[in-house]
């Protein structure tokens, strides 16, 4: 973090920046937290912070998530979690101020579809497994890879 950040940063009294968090410490606080926001530079060509985010569906957070390749891999906005598709202050305020906002049925049901997904449709066998089948078919993409019999449930 720059010190540019830092200072932009400890301008607003309802913002705190940890930068100095044990592993530990950084699950513990993302298993308490109600909102999860996982800023991401627009327009990349590669996935990040999936792992992440991840975790913050495994605990059944709100994920709060720029509009990237990573994230739009898991979230699907509005239904497990939200998407920024903007780069701009004005569009997170709006995304964080709608999650915080999500009351009794709504932000249950969207806990549930988050933790479900990192625990169900997301877990690690089965992103092992579609790595794998994605690695192979680009090896060799005229080669049937896998059987769909032997690929495990809910794989397709």
């Amino acid at each position: 973090v720059t010190s540019e950040f830092a200072a932009r940063v400890a301008r607003h009294t309802n913002i705190t920046l940890h930068t100095d968090w044990s592993n530990e410490q950084y699950i513990q606080q993302m298993a308490t937290c109600r909102v999860f926001a996982m800023p991401i530079e627009q327009g990349l060509t590669r996935s990040t912070a999936d792992q992440t985010i991840l975790n913050a569906m495994y605990f059944g957070k709100t994920v709060v998530a720029t509009d990237s390749i990573g994230p739009r891999i898991y979230l699907r906005d509005g239904v497990n979690g939200f998407l920024v598709r903007e780069a701009t202050v004005d569009a997170w305020v709006k995304a964080l101020t709608h999650a915080f906002e999500l009351k009794g049925e709504a932000r249950e049901g969207l806990a549930r579809e988050a933790a479900f997904d990192a625990r169900v449709r997301f877990n690690e066998p089965l992103r092992l497994a579609r790595t794998l089948h994605a690695a192979i078919a680009s090896i060799d993409p005229n080669q049937e890879t896998l059987e769909r019999s032997s690929m495990p449930p809910n794989l397709g």
